[in-house]
Order: structure tokens, then sequence, then C-alpha cells
């Protein structure tokens, strides 16, 4: 299962074996071409969080009409990701690690001025193989 930490500071990691990283992938993919409007993924909740503050129990994938979301409910200890689906697509990619990539290898998710698809108000992420 994956594992999702939230820091107080407005920062998360998202974190797994890259087989589980890559299923999230296939689970986003499948999910752009269904007719749902949102799944849900829960996710490891039994360690300990450090150096983040919060262990995230489920993510919550939305489709939209806009940019790509990531905003996160510390009472509810979830995190929502919203977006168009093509967009969606494109997070999808973040997820996409072969088997020989190295622990500890990860990708940056997080906006700069006049990012092309994540919107401003976006949550950064950490998207680290375990």
């Amino acid at each position: 299962m994956i594992r999702i930490r939230y820091a107080y500071t407005k920062e998360a990691d998202i974190s797994g074996a890259a087989h589980e990283l890559r299923n999230v992938r296939q689970l986003l993919l499948h999910f752009i071409q269904s007719s749902e409007q949102s799944f849900t993924i829960q996710t490891d909740t039994a360690y300990n969080p450090e150096p983040y503050d919060l262990v995230i129990e489920k993510l919550i994938v939305v489709k939209s009409d806009h940019f790509i979301s990531v905003e996160f409910d510390t009472k509810e200890k979830s995190v929502a990701i919203s977006a168009a689906p093509y967009f969606l697509n494109l997070f999808a990619e973040y997820f996409d690690f072969s088997e020989e990539t190295f622990q500890g290898y990860h990708a940056h998710f997080e906006y700069y001025e006049d990012h092309p698809f994540i919107a401003e108000n976006s949550v950064p992420l950490v998207i680290s193989v375990q």
C-alpha cells in the first residue's frame, strides 16, 4: 500500500514500492476512461509519519474542468486531487516508475509561476520510491 504523509507547512509525500506507484498510475488511467466522477484509494496508516506531521488515510481523485488541484483535509486525514481528465493523465505519469528504480528516487509535483497544468493553490508533493 502507498503511504501519504502531510506536513503542516503545506507539503506532502506520497511513497511506495515502484509497483505500488505504478498501480496508482493504472488506477488513474482506468478512472480517466470511466464514467465515474470520483474514486478513493485507501492508504497504509500503520507507521510513524516523521519528519512529517500527519498520516493521510485516503487519496480521493475527482474529475473536474480545471488544472490539477491538490488539497489536504487534516480533519478527515485525506487528500483530494481534482482536475480535468486531460490533466489527470499528465498527473498519472508522475507514478510511472520502472521496477529498476532505486529506493529514494523521487519526483516533485509542485506549482511554479505560469505552470501549464498545476493550480496555483496546490499543495506540493514529493512522489518517491520506497
